[in-house]
């Protein structure tokens, strides 16, 4: 699963920052992965 997709479940109030310190990408590419998914 994609890891992106996996930290939301488990905690959907994590901000694109967040996911993207957790994940090592930019917060604008978290932003814009999340999008894709909506």
């Amino acid at each position: 699963m994609d890891e992106l997709l996996k930290l939301l479940r488990e905690d959907a109030t994590l901000t694109p920052a967040q996911i993207g310190g957790r994940l090592n990408l930019p917060e604008a590419e978290v932003e814009a992965k999340i999008k894709e998914h909506e």
